[in-house]
């Protein structure tokens, strides 16, 4: 593999280096090294040129703010990696933290951690490994950051081995279903070839099975008998050429198994509790990395998920992870804790009400989040550490963040410093997901966690959509979000982009602040219209120095509001060590 790396570091001898290191990891690559702060890119540089920026040493702290602060604006800039110093953080080396998707230290930094780090950047890999295995970054108090449950280990060697772009033929009858999975195996091999086939096309003309055999393998699902598994399984394997083949079949065929194993499937997997990390598990044995992979033990390796909907009891089982109890429940999703039983580690488990068969506008969306989402790798997001389908309906496996949310810590005193702080942090996760040009939507306290190390992570997408979408239920045009942090421009059913949630951040500061949301009303039409048409209240005398902050977030002109995350790091700047920090009111106020 080689690369394009743009170098920037102020000592001659860290760059040498490190351009002999990587010359060698990585043989016919291109090292490009800037000397700060006199041989620096323009604002308009072209960075696309680079797979990768690393960003070390500039010396001149004061010369090389404004490069910092084009580089954030600059919408070609490529992943960066940043070499930090031990001492106190400066306002170029806090917002490079901000910028970058790998933090290592430089004066113990060694080559293998620079170039795991730039393998990681690149997503060049089999997807499940780097999520494991991907360095560690150090915290201000020394710990690790990023260190969170990981998908299981034997799962993840197995996918790590796999072919970066397999060709891989997917048939089955349902659209919706086929649009999971395909979304489910290019999120482990972005540059695969899945091609869908619906074997009941009416244009096939009866060709459906054959085309079946020109792929690296073929996952052949909609099986609803053992005579229809076994008599497709001997029409596939007499053709010349045939690939491996991965069926999936209902839960009905269980006992049989073994009799479709040995008559020719590579591999048998249940259509009805389908998880991602089996599936890829053994679409990479199939195509001869490894010879055989972990088989699921029937119902030991599955828990029962049950649910009231629509007045019905719903049991699903789920792959690898057993009920511990429920969460939530709306119309959209349904929630709860769990606990993943290679391990015994906590989780939450989510199942998107939506069926593959009849609402494909929903499972668009959530192709969509998730594709984006998971491949963050647990980036100032919560971490996916699996996927797949439960009966009829998608749902994901996530990491539990015992640390808790934002609400909770929001009961106590804090201080304005500490406010500035927090904000930081989400202003650092607004930029990421902001990066993908995804809008979050419902941005409150109840939606913002820590991990045990402090950092910040982002959760419920629900109704996330993408720059230009607009925040309405498709099917009866309700406003979707929570009033009480909505911007006016998502209270109006606008086309949104990433400076709602800028709006929704403000709230948040002003409540922290304050002690209370700064609009509230008898009914959530009144909240969203005073969103739109009051004007920015005062914040208390105490801590009105954050009132230029407050009024740049909750313009009521989006063209006002500062436009980035990067913006509204760099203008909190002055706030995160300042001394004059006071004490602000805790509140236990709730969503209205």
């Amino acid at each position: 593999m080689s690369v394009r790396v743009a170098f920037i570091d102020a000592a001659p001898a860290m760059r040498m280096r490190i351009s002999e290191a990587l010359s060698i990891a990585f043989p016919g690559s291109e090292i490009d090294a800037f000397v700060p702060p006199d041989y620096l890119p323009v604002q308009s540089f072209d960075w696309s040129l680079f797979d990768v920026i690393v960003v070390g040493e500039f010396g001149d702290e004061e010369a090389t703010l404004p490069f910092v602060r084009g580089l954030a604006l600059n919408p070609t800039r490529r992943p960066l990696i940043y070499l930090h110093g031990d001492g106190l953080d400066t306002p170029t080396s806090a917002s490079l933290k901000l910028l970058a998707i790998v933090k290592l230290p430089r004066g113990r930094l060694r080559d293998s951690e620079l170039i795991a780090a730039i393998v990681f950047a690149r997503r060049d890999r089999g997807l499940l490994i780097p999520i494991v295995s991907a360095p560690a970054t150090a915290s201000a108090n020394g710990t690790a950051s990023g260190d969170a449950i990981a998908p299981a280990p034997i799962i993840a060697d197995v996918i790590a081995n796999a072919s970066t772009s397999p060709h891989i033929v997917l048939m089955d009858g349902a659209a919706g279903f086929r649009r999971i999975v395909a979304n489910y195996l290019l999120s482990v091999w972005p540059s695969a070839t899945v091609e869908e086939i619906d074997p009941f096309s009416q244009t096939l003309r009866g060709t459906g099975i054959a085309l079946g055999t020109h792929g690296d393998i073929l996952i052949l699902g909609g099986i609803g008998t053992r005579h229809e598994a076994l008599s497709a399984l001997e029409r596939l394997r007499g053709r010349e050429h045939c690939p491996p083949i991965v069926m999936i079949v209902t839960r009905d065929l269980a006992a049989h198994v073994d009799e479709l194993k040995a008559a020719g499937a590579a591999a048998v997997l249940f259509k009805d509790a389908l998880s991602r990390n089996e599936l890829c598990a053994a679409v990479t044995c199939a195509i001869g990395v490894m010879d055989d992979v972990p088989a699921a033990d029937g119902d030991a390796c599955s828990g029962s998920f049950s649910f009231l909907l629509d007045g019905e009891r719903v049991s699903l089982e789920i792959n690898g992870f057993r009920c511990v109890a429920a969460i939530s429940a709306n119309d959209m999703a349904q929630v709860f804790y769990a606990e993943r039983l290679s391990d015994r580690q906590r989780a939450v488990v989510k199942i998107l009400i939506a069926s593959p068969q009849h609402d494909l506008k929903r499972v668009d969306m959530f192709c969509s989040r998730y594709r984006f989402l998971s491949s963050l790798a647990g980036r100032r997001v919560v971490r996916y550490l699996d996927a797949g389908v439960a009966g009829q309906w998608p749902y994901v496996a996530l990491e539990y963040l015992p640390a808790g949310d934002l609400r909770s810590r929001m009961h106590d005193p804090v201080t304005s410093q500490s406010c500035a702080r927090v904000l930081f942090k989400l202003a650092g996760a607004l930029s990421t997901i902001h990066g993908g040009a995804f809008v979050h939507l419902d941005l409150k306290p109840e939606n913002i966690f820590f991990r045990e190390n402090d950092e910040l992570v982002l959760i419920d997408f629900n109704i996330a959509t993408r720059f230009g979408g607009v925040g309405r239920n498709h099917t009866s045009g309700e406003v979707l979000g929570t009033p009480s942090y909505m911007s006016p421009e998502q209270g109006q059913g606008m086309p949104l982009d990433g400076r709602s949630d800028l709006y929704s951040a403000g709230v948040i500061l002003y409540e922290m602040l304050a002690g209370q949301l700064p609009y509230s009303a008898k009914s959530d039409a009144e909240i969203i219209f005073r969103h739109i048409h009051d004007e920015v209240p005062l914040l208390p005398k105490p801590v009105r120095n954050f009132q230029p902050i407050v009024d740049g977030l909750m313009a009521k002109n989006r063209e006002e509001r500062f436009a980035t995350g990067a913006d509204l790091a760099f203008a909190l700047q002055p706030f995160l060590n300042s001394d004059g920090s006071v004490s602000v009111c805790s509140t236990d106020s709730t969503d209205r």
